[in-house]
């Protein structure tokens, strides 16, 4: 799939990791996540983009961090707890 057959969101996030590590809180930015909103980070892994998605959530909205590896989604729970966020 090139990024001008991807869907927008997905086309942000191809833009971004193009020249190495994208920027996850200018990517979350460009999702247009708001404060109260309810989103899911299927495949979550270690949470790159679920801390800063929940960051942005301010404890009014609800972020779902998914992923079928335990280990990683115990690490997205210590650091949430660290942030204040859990």
């Amino acid at each position: 799939m090139t990024s001008k057959e991807a869907s927008p969101a997905l086309n942000i996030i191809m833009k971004a990791g193009s020249g190495g590590f994208a920027n996850q809180d200018g990517i979350v930015r460009q999702l247009g996540i708001k404060a109260g909103m309810t989103v899911a980070d299927l495949g979550c892994g270690a949470g790159y983009f679920t801390i800063p998605m929940a960051r942005i959530m301010q404890n009014t909205g609800k972020v779902y961090a998914v992923d079928v590896l335990s280990a990683p989604l115990e690490s997205v729970k210590s650091q949430a707890k660290l942030y204040g966020i859990l």
